[in-house]
Parts: structure tokens; C-alpha cells; sequence
């Protein structure tokens, strides 16, 4: 969760206030004191909780309450937590951290109203804290208020370019997140100042296992947002520069990152006249069956997504033979797309009807009921409707609204919404 700071506070020295506190309590409970804090450095909360609870038996003090509230955050214990929280901010309202944690614990209760009331009472802050501004800002996109939003993730960010500071990795990082996010669907023009930081911060954090996850979630979470026009060859960049920087090395957040690629061509594939209705919905079936993420679908779901996909393979061995410049055209303008589907591809031009009677094979097992010759022949039927189908007119948005549109809303000779200072003629709009 946010380990460093709600344990260990800004100064992260955990041991030292601990020897600081055990003073303040009878020898014989010094032990404790030691241990409550070393139990939650090893994230040992419920062991915290215990000792805690003694040693406020024995004498009250904030830090040892603090600590009891944070290891209640950590187990997700979030009425125990306000309620400890609350008690300290009214005992001592000038402690800005008091307040944070307690706008955290309210967040998870999504008591949103009282949370942006407590935490614009203390800003700006006397001392930075990150989880103000993460806490304010999550509290305020819940709350619709997207501008305001904005400029609390953007305040953690700029401690960042100001300072090269990276306090947590991943704190920042969940604000670089939001902020870029926020940026496109507001359209504010911000987003290439806001983008050239978060490479800096990716070139300085160390990529662990864990970042690398992050980053991949952050490109996932990004490529939803290609709907939006001016925003399409922006992604692009970035996950081209994700990949020539080599950050992520982890299969799955590899496979992420290509997926990212894949996404990023299904756009343009929409839009483009060579590529029939028919492979395109072959090439989607493919995709959501390649990278659909375990336990999100339920098993009739999940058989669902693998049908589709085995019928439209068996269908493409039919098709392919009949159209190999369409093919050949996959190929080399949507590289990404055509290497999750290389394999298919290859085996249907060294055998097309081998190829289709192995998927038959794989659909039998699901088509129980049915003998191989029935379903062949309503295969055949449904393939002939399949291949009629026409395109349909891409979706299309300005982060506010979705609608069919083909043409963008922004005049050929207005100011580009990417942020880049050219006419939309000049730059998006090309």
C-alpha cells in the first residue's frame, strides 16, 4: 500500500523514533516499543496491533496511536482506522500527517465530501507528503472535480522535476498515471510537458518486477484512451519509446507492451479499406482470446471468447487462400498484429485444408453434441454470411463524449489538442 510514509513517516527513520518513544515508557515496556516497530517494518501488523494495544494500556502516547492506526490501514481494519485517526486529528489539528492518513482511511470508505473538505482545510502543506496530494487527488476525480484533480497529481509530480526526488516509486508513479490520463481526456494541452517528465522518471527509477507491472498497467490503462483521435500517434510514442528504452523485460509486461502495439494498429486497421469487415473481426476474436486476462472472464465467458476464436481460424482458412494480397498487405503495414497471428497464417499457405480440420478438431471439443460433417456444413453456412459483412464507422471521442464521427471535430486550422503548438492541419490532423 503506501508502506513508507504511513509507517516510517517523510524521514523514513522508523528505528530512531522508535528508541525515541521507548523512552517515554517504564523499562519493562521498552521491549515492546522496540518490537511493535520492528513488526512493522516486517509489515507484521496484526502482531503490531496486539503490541500497540498493550502499550496504550499502559500510557497513551500519539506515536504508538499513529501506529495502531496505520497497522489497522494495512490490514484493511478501515472504521478502526478513521476512528483512531479521528481521535488524533482532534487531539492534535495542527499535525498535517494526522489528517492525511485519516482523509485515507475516509477514502476507502468513500466518504469522498468529507475528504476534500479535511484535506483543502490543511493546504497548502507546511512539509511535503505524497499522500496528500495522491489522496486529494483520487478523492477529487471521484468526486468529478477532473481540473482540480489534475492539478494535485501534477503538484506530485512537480516536487519530482523540481527536485529529482523520488520519494516512492510507486506513489509517483500512480500520479504520473492519473496526471497523463487527466491531461488527454481534458484536453488541456499538457500533455507533452507532462510526458517528457515521466520519461525522466522512468530513466531514473530502478526497473524492478514491481515497476515493470506498474508501467505495463499504466500502458494498458493509456491504450483505452485511444478512441480519442489526436491522442492515437501519442501513444505511439510512448510505447515506442518504452520498447527502445528496453524497460520492460518481464514476459508478461512484455507481452503487455505488445499487446499495447497490437491495440495501437487495430485502430488504424479500422479505418484502413484494404483490411476486409471479415479479417478484422477474425484479427479482434484472435486478440481477445491471446490476451484476455485470467479469472476476468467467467468459464461460459471463457469458452465463449475460445469459440469465436476457433471459428473464425476455420473460417480464415477458407478466406486467406482466396485474398493473399490482403494478407500479404497485414504484414507488412501491422507487423505487431500479424506476429500474433504468424503462426495460423503460415500453416494455412503451406496447408489450408490440414489447417482447417485441426481446428475442427478443437471446436469438436467443445461442440459436443454435434458430428464432425454437421458442423463442417453450419460452419460453411455462417462463414458465407460472416464474409458479407461490411465496416462500420469507427468510434470516436473527445474524452468527454463518445459518438460516430469521421471526421475530427477540431477545425483543420485550430491549435492541434495534442499540445504541440501547430496548426491541427500541421500535426494530429495529417
Amino acid at each position: 500500500m503506501y508502506k513508507v510514509f504511513t509507517i516510517a513517516g517523510q524521514d523514513g527513520k522508523m528505528m530512531q523514533e522508535a528508541r525515541e518513544v521507548a523512552m517515554k515508557y517504564p523499562f519493562h515496556m521498552q521491549i515492546n516499543v522496540m518490537e511493535a516497530y520492528q513488526a512493522a517494518e516486517e509489515e507484521d501488523f496484526e502482531k503490531v496491533e496486539t503490541l500497540c494495544r498493550t502499550l496504550l494500556d499502559c500510557a497513551v502516547m500519539p506515536e504508538i496511536q499513529r501506529l495502531l492506526g496505520v497497522s489497522y490501514l494495512m490490514q484493511g481494519k478501515m472504521q478502526m482506522a478513521e476512528k483512531a485517526f479521528s481521535d488524533l486529528t482532534k487531539a492534535a489539528p495542527e499535525v498535517e500527517d494526522y489528517h492525511i492518513h485519516h482523509a485515507l482511511a475516509n477514502i476507502e470508505l468513500r466518504r469522498f465530501e468529507e475528504v476534500a473538505d479535511e484535506l483543502e482545510k490543511i493546504y497548502p502543506l507546511q512539509e511535503y507528503h505524497p499522500l496528500y496530494y495522491t489522496c486529494y487527488g483520487e478523492c477529487l476525480q471521484q468526486l468529478g472535480r477532473r481540473k482540480q484533480s489534475r492539478e494535485m497529481f501534477y503538484k506530485e509530480v512537480e516536487f519530482f522535476a523540481e527536485t529529482g526526488t523520488v520519494v516512492s516509486p510507486v506513489i509517483l508513479d500512480g500520479a504520473f498515471e492519473n496526471l497523463l490520463m487527466l491531461d488527454v481526456t481534458l484536453g488541456n494541452g499538457k500533455y507533452p510537458d507532462d510526458i517528457r517528465i515521466y520519461y525522466d522518471f522512468l530513466n531514473q527509477i530502478e526497473m524492478t518486477e514491481e515497476m515493470q507491472n506498474h508501467l505495463a498497467s499504466n500502458i494498458a490503462a493509456f491504450s483505452t484512451m485511444m478512441n480519442i483521435k489526436w491522442y492515437q500517434p501519442l501513444f505511439l510514442e510512448l510505447i515506442t519509446y518504452v520498447k527502445s528504452k528496453g524497460f520492460l523485460s518481464e514476459p508478461g509486461a512484455q507481452e503487455t507492451l505488445d499487446s499495447g502495439f497490437t491495440s495501437w494498429e487495430s485502430y488504424h486497421y479500422h479505418e484502413d479499406r484494404r483490411i476486409s469487415a471479415f479479417t478484422e473481426t477474425f484479427l479482434n476474436s484472435s486478440h481477445q482470446q491471446r490476451y484476455e486476462e485470467p479469472g476476468l472472464f467467467s468459464e461460459g465467458e471463457h469458452s465463449r471468447i475460445q469459440i469465436a476464436a476457433l471459428t473464425y481460424s476455420w473460417y480464415m482458412c477458407l478466406y486467406a487462400p482466396m485474398h493473399i494480397e490482403e494478407i500479404d498487405y497485414l504484414r507488412e503495414q501491422y507487423p505487431y498484429t500479424y506476429a500474433d497471428n504468424r503462426t495460423l497464417f503460415e500453416k494455412i499457405q503451406k496447408d489450408a485444408q490440414g489447417t482447417a480440420e485441426e481446428v475442427l478438431d478443437e471446436l469438436l471439443k467443445f461442440e459436443k453434441d454435434m458430428n464432425r460433417q454437421r458442423l463442417r456444413s453450419a460452419l460453411l453456412e455462417t462463414y458465407a454470411k460472416a464474409s458479407m459483412v461490411k465496416k462500420e464507422p469507427v468510434q470516436i471521442t473527445d474524452g468527454m463524449e463518445s459518438y460516430k464521427r469521421i471526421q475530427p471535430k477540431v477545425g483543420r486550422n485550430d491549435p492541434c489538442p495534442c499540445g504541440s503548438g501547430k496548426k491541427y492541419k500541421k500535426c494530429c490532423g495529417r
